[in-house]
């Protein structure tokens, strides 16, 4: 019993840190989803709206 639970443990764990591995990989995402050529570098072509993307 002492081993699965120390088992449980670690996969708890290792599954804390994907957990947060994602969620910062989920914002960077959502950033990045947010710059169009107003807010950034990126030229007017490369604006979502353009590839009809949300219309």
């Amino acid at each position: 019993m002492r081993e699965e639970n120390q088992s449980l443990r670690e996969l708890l764990a290792r599954q804390q840190e994907q957990i947060a591995e994602l969620v910062k990989r989920v914002a960077t995402l959502e950033e990045r989803l947010q710059k169009n050529s107003s807010n950034s570098s990126k030229p007017p072509s490369q604006d979502p709206s353009c590839h009809g993307i949300f219309d």
